[in-house]
């Protein structure tokens, strides 16, 4: 470990140390302004206190959300710093402390949630808004325990409103700039009183294109446009059991952002071959990531539905049995302009996907003397299909082209039991063990050939390249994913924790096989090593909460394109990563709330990584900034020692809010926030052209509540410097990146009745 992990270690111990000595000293103040209690549900153990709760879990709430104007998943990591979510064509990637990642054919690393419902595919969350959630739970680390396959980086959990016996309907109108409008409207209420509540949400969000597309004619990129709807049932036909049914749906056409924003010219004297060609007014605009030259479309269009059976009965004082049963689809269809100039050097690629699956969890909470914990039996269904279309022309002067057609099957069949279980040795001292077994069969049936589009002549159709590969194979894994803790509740205002937990990300097939040689890759596994404080001082007034983490990490899955629509997927051997956490939340004087998030991560490197096949795309720059670690003969690269991508040092997010109550009994409230990313490596090569640079970001927004709290109103702004800024680099078909959103403003109206 170098020295600036072992300060970074240094301070947060120190950290430590004080909140335990500071909260014991702590000087009686007034109540009226303490910070509230925060309920989670992240142990599946019922609720628990946040700040009694022993692991790192950044809550937010729908009304911060609000606030931050924060309307899809990507907007949530600028709330929650230690979340980076980038998007690779239509697959959203998520990532937790610098662990995450999503490999084409392979599983997420990071695992979502809608009320606890697992999303195998993540894009299913990106077009759904926040118009009716309660919070948002961010788990950092390895829930292999009990949220288990998939989540080795951790798990985001979308947590919504349940109905109750209060009427209620809330409706919002949102306007701003580019047009944007959204409507949304949460009904919620009782049908049978005591017995039987109901509510439904609406939502459309739809605004107009950030990115203007010079190409005479060609359509503007950047826009929204979706729909969204979600109905509750609650049902409690007797005191002891309570029956919540949910339906939902959405539905997502926009012609995406994604690879506009080239970081080299067309003709750059790095770039060889195919790849070096003249596009005179893709070149003129370089340097302005809100403009592009594309004479072919991009696209995004999802369907997403699910519902889901959440059921819970109260057997007696120390038991309860838990039961959800759910069912999702999804039909996602996309493509964007293959070459992203005004020429046709190569025609959209198309990718389908059609998504199917079936989830059941039986949990068991229960709590005998001493001992509390849950027990539970997990079961997990899919059927994914992949459709692939791609054409590629062998010359500039577009003679002939390659076509790429792909149609992949992934069926897998995942089953668990696990347990979790917290010994109170004391008042103040508990043990916590927990292990899980999986289960898993991954299938694969592939059909994938290359054939020449050549029409008119003889050679139209013929069998080229890799030709023709036709397979159907699957495998049988099998897991064990332990958990061991130790809690101290030093005082009513200081909890401590120390955890050693595995985290495990299942292995799969490489989507763009072309041989049974290679074609599959392993799985990643993860030891994470964490202590933590979770401390409340001056009557609640000031909140710290401080975590350490060191991780082991086998088996990193890593994708790259190494030749036209081929792709590689290896297992790098190991990575290291060591960092900190720091969270708290300040009342100071009446009126005024700081807050502040932030994750450091000194030490993310790959410790053996010497079989990287490199990215043909970056291939040239790492040749041209002499790094002599790549074999130009085969392609690969020793990675070993390098920092691993999308992983920043710095990550944080500061904020503060003052409420005024005015005479009248109104309120008036101003808010601004501060975000910062330090630079992040978007290739495991770290070559330079694909480092993503240090951000600064400013948002804010002014807002006004009635006195009888029927209504309010607020003005918002995101991005106020206008900073222009990638979120991720992609090597195909040269060095691009996909760009944020720009400056945007607009008014908010919320009716409640």
């Amino acid at each position: 470990m170098n020295f600036k992990s072992k300060m970074m270690l240094g301070v947060g111990a120190t950290a430590l140390i004080l909140a335990a000595n500071g909260t014991a000293s702590a000087q009686s103040t007034s109540s009226s302004n303490t910070i509230d209690e925060v309920v989670v549900t992240a142990t599946k153990a019922g609720t628990t206190n946040l700040q009694k709760t022993p692991l790192a879990v950044a809550v937010v709430s729908g009304d911060v959300l609000e606030a931050n104007q924060a309307v899809t998943i990507k907007d949530l990591q600028s709330v929650v710093p230690a979340l980076r979510v980038t998007q690779n064509a239509d697959q959203m990637v998520l990532y937790i402390r610098g662990v995450g990642g999503r490999t084409r054919g392979g599983e997420s690393g990071v695992s979502i949630y809608y009320d606890g419902v697992y999303l195998s595919t993540a894009s299913v969350a990106l077009s759904s808004n926040f118009n009716d959630l309660e919070r948002v739970e961010v788990l950092k680390g390895p829930q292999g325990t009990t949220f288990g396959r998939n989540s080795a980086g951790g798990a985001v959990n979308f947590i919504s409103r349940a109905p109750t016996d209060e009427f209620h309907i809330r409706s919002t109108v949102n306007v701003g700039n580019y047009n944007l409008y959204e409507l949304s409207t949460n009904i919620s209420g009782p049908i049978v009183e005591g017995k039987l509540q109901g509510s439904i949400a609406l939502s459309r969000v739809k605004h107009d294109a950030y990115i203007e597309n010079v190409v005479p004619g060609a359509q503007d990129l950047g826009n929204a446009d979706r729909w969204a709807g979600r109905a509750q049932l609650r049902w409690e036909p007797l005191d002891n059991v309570v029956n919540l049914i949910r339906a939902e749906a959405g539905y997502t056409d926009e012609a995406n952002a994604q690879r506009t924003a080239a970081l080299v010219l067309t003709n750059d004297s790095r770039l060889t071959g195919t790849n070096k060609y003249n596009a005179p007014l893709a070149n003129s605009i370089f340097g302005d990531y809100y403009k592009v030259a594309n004479n072919d479309a991009n696209r995004d269009r999802e369907q997403a539905y699910g519902v889901s059976n959440d059921l819970s009965i109260t057997i007696n004082d120390n038991l309860t049995l838990k039961s959800l049963t759910a069912y999702r689809s999804l039909n996602s269809y996309g493509y964007s302009d293959g070459d992203v100039t005004e020429l046709t050097i190569s025609l959209p690629a198309a990718n389908n996907y059609n998504q199917h699956q079936f989830s059941q969890e039986l949990n068991l909470e229960h709590k005998f003397g001493r001992l509390s914990g849950v027990v539970g039996l997990y079961y997990f269904d899919e059927y994914l299909r992949q459709r692939y279309d791609g054409i590629a022309p062998v010359s500039i002067v577009r003679t002939s082209a390659t076509r790429t057609h792909q149609d992949t099957l992934y069926p897998t069949k995942s089953a668990a039991i696990f347990a979790q279980e917290t010994f109170q040795l004391t008042d103040s001292l508990s043990f916590l063990v927990g292990a899980r077994y999986t289960k898993e069969r991954k299938g694969f049936n592939q059909f994938i050939e290359q054939n020449i589009v050549h029409p008119g002549f003889a050679d139209d159709g013929k069998i080229t390249g890799f030709g023709h590969f036709d397979t159907i194979t699957h495998k049988w894994v099998h897991s064990v994913t332990p958990k061991f803790g130790v809690n101290w509740q030093a005082s009513e205002n200081a909890f401590f924790y120390a955890s050693a937990t595995k985290g495990y990300k299942n292995g799969g097939y490489v989507a763009s096989a072309t041989k049974l040689d290679g074609i599959g890759f392993g799985p990643e596994t993860l030891w994470s090593y964490e202590v933590g404080a979770k401390t409340d001082w001056f009557d609640r007034r000031l909140r710290v909460n401080v975590s350490l983490f060191k991780y082991d990490y086998k088996g990193l899955q890593f994708t790259t394109l190494v030749a036209t629509n081929v792709t590689a997927t290896t297992n790098a051997a190991a990575a290291e990563l060591a960092g900190m956490d720091v969270a708290f939340t300040a009342k100071p004087v009446k009126g005024l709330t700081l807050t502040g998030d932030a994750s450091f991560l000194p030490t993310a490197r790959y410790t053996d990584f010497k079989t990287l096949s490199a990215a043909s795309g970056y291939r040239p720059f790492l040749v041209a900034q002499g790094d002599t670690r790549l074999n130009s003969a085969t392609g690969q690269y020793d990675a070993s020692g390098n920092r691993i991508d999308q992983s920043p040092k710095v990550a944080l997010t500061l904020t503060a809010q003052q409420d005024f109550d005015l005479s009248d009994g109104s309120n008036f409230y101003v808010r601004g926030e501060y975000n910062y990313t330090s630079a992040v490596q978007s290739d495991a090569t770290n070559v330079k052209i694909a480092e993503i640079g240090p951000v600064s970001l400013y948002n804010a927004s002014v807002g006004y509540m009635a006195k009888s709290g029927n209504w309010n109103i607020a003005l918002w702004g995101r991005n106020l410097g206008d900073k222009q800024w990638l979120t991720t680099i992609i090597n195909s078909p040269r060095p691009i990146g996909n760009v944020a959103a720009p400056r945007t403003f607009g008014v908010r109206l919320n009716l409640n009745y």
